[in-house]
């Protein structure tokens, strides 16, 4: 529970985190070194305030939580309240992290922020197993974790300061920027609620509606496929920023930069979940047993197209986001949660946990194609890079019908031509046109950008 807490806090940053991102990258770009400095200031500052007015609140209900909402029980309530003091004490570092983070990654630190961040979670997961066996309680591991974010508050401030000259910001300056920040991060706060909403109702469902064993048979494939996301997700780190910059100056270079992501992300990411789905059998098989393969073969590979579908769909997500239209991607998500909750009480009285499963890649499917054509609305588009989208959605549609079918046959001499087929003909697309296309061009474009 502490670690979930702990975590889920810097969820909870109300979007200052990625709006800081983009002032901060926006005004670099520009050479607006005050701005960067006033930006920095007020969203480190901000958050640091929040996350001590809300620690407080939490301190002030730490024993109707652990009372009553949680129902503790008695001989571990005097240990919980304490152990709560703690986690609600460690909350405006945690939060403060997350600003800080947002800003070195507008300037681009991301092999600073991973050689923090890399033996901090060490430490955090492995300390209180270290630990445990001498403490006995519950307290100890509470303290190493609240801890462990409070010193990497401390290392992320170090390295914000050490080498930049900070202008303190007038009054106004700050009202100013707390405006645009708060502006933008609401409506990033509307998806950051939405997002997990829509992530949990299925699980929910699922047990409520079926059975704990039905449960078992989607959420192990899910939680498996859902994995390769985060292929996506560091894409769009290093994105978000370089595309903020853009699109306060150069509109035609942050096309030239998505459309070169959309296009080497679905390539690269093709030969992938083609093999999971035409090896979606034996792989269930060799780690989990012939029970899987029997209820999770076609959920996994249900799943495996709709994250696909949705990593691709995180670029234009980023693009929106940089374009200063968070507001879109927010409506969109506000719309999707009432369709999404009938679509999954459908799909699963229909079509069981089967259902359950088609229900969440046709959101990941309306999501994607709401992505895209919000995208190509705010921005104009050369008809030549229509083209090469076009041509790449049919070779990527003609691949996946290939992986279908040999999904459908058992055939393993059908299933190796198949993977083959896929794999040898991204790698020829990607080396001998699209790299002497777009990849020698995006490695000057983002040095120009630097």
């Amino acid at each position: 529970m502490a670690w979930i807490l702990i975590g889920y806090f810097s969820l909870f940053d109300f979007g200052i985190g990625r709006a800081v991102t983009k002032m901060v990258a926006e005004a670099l770009t520009a050479n607006r070194q005050r701005s960067v400095s006033v930006y920095s200031i007020t969203a480190v500052l901000s958050l640091l305030i929040l996350g001590t007015i809300v620690g407080v609140i939490l301190m002030i209900s730490a024993n109707y939580i652990i009372n009553d909402i949680m129902d503790v029980p008695e001989w571990l309530r005097s240990e919980s309240y304490i152990s709560f003091i703690w986690i609600s004490a460690s909350l405006p570092f945690v939060l403060g992290a997350v600003a800080i983070r947002g800003i070195l990654e507008a300037r681009g630190e991301f092999k600073l922020i991973n050689y923090i961040r890399t033996p901090m979670s060490v430490v955090m997961y492995a300390l209180p197993l270290v630990i445990i066996p001498f403490m006995h309680n519950i307290l100890s591991v509470v303290i190493v974790l609240a801890s462990t974010r409070v010193i990497t508050f401390f290392i992320f401030f170090y390295y914000l300061v050490i080498n930049d000259r900070f202008f303190i910001p007038t009054r106004h300056e700050i009202i100013v920027s707390l405006k645009l920040l708060f502006s933008f991060g609401a409506w990033i706060t509307i998806s950051n609620i939405i997002g997990p909403l829509m992530q949990n109702i299925d699980r929910f469902v699922v047990g409520a509606l079926l059975s704990i064993s039905a449960l078992t048979y989607y959420s192990v494939p899910l939680d498996i496929v859902t994995k390769i996301l985060v292929v996506a997700s560091s894409v769009t780190a290093v994105l978000f920023p370089i595309m903020s910059g853009l699109a306060a100056t150069n509109r035609k270079h942050l096309h030239e930069l998505y459309n070169i992501s959309v296009v080497m992300l679905a390539l690269l990411l093709l030969p992938i979940f083609s093999l999971i789905i035409i090896m979606s059998e034996p792989f269930l098989f060799f780690w989990l047993g012939g029970s899987f393969v029997t209820n999770s073969k076609l959920i996994l590979q249900i799943l495996a197209i709709g994250v696909y579908i949705n990593s691709l769909a995180a670029i234009p997500f980023t693009a929106i986001h940089a374009l200063s239209r968070p507001d879109l991607t927010a409506k969109i998500h506000m719309m999707e949660l009432p369709i999404y909750i009938i679509l999954v009480w459908y799909l699963i009285k229909t079509g069981g946990v089967t259902g359950m499963a088609l229900a969440w890649t046709i959101r990941m499917l309306i999501d994607g194609i709401m992505m895209f054509y919000l995208y190509y609305n705010i921005i104009d588009v050369p008809e030549s890079y229509l083209m090469d989208n076009i041509a790449v959605c049919s070779f990527i549609v003609f691949s996946l019908l290939l992986v279908i079918v040999g999904s459908v046959y058992s055939s393993t001499l059908i299933n190796i031509a198949i993977i083959l087929f896929v794999g040898i003909l991204t790698y020829v697309i990607i080396r001998y046109y699209y790299k002497r296309r777009y990849v020698n061009g995006i490695v000057a474009l983002v040095r120009n950008v630097n």
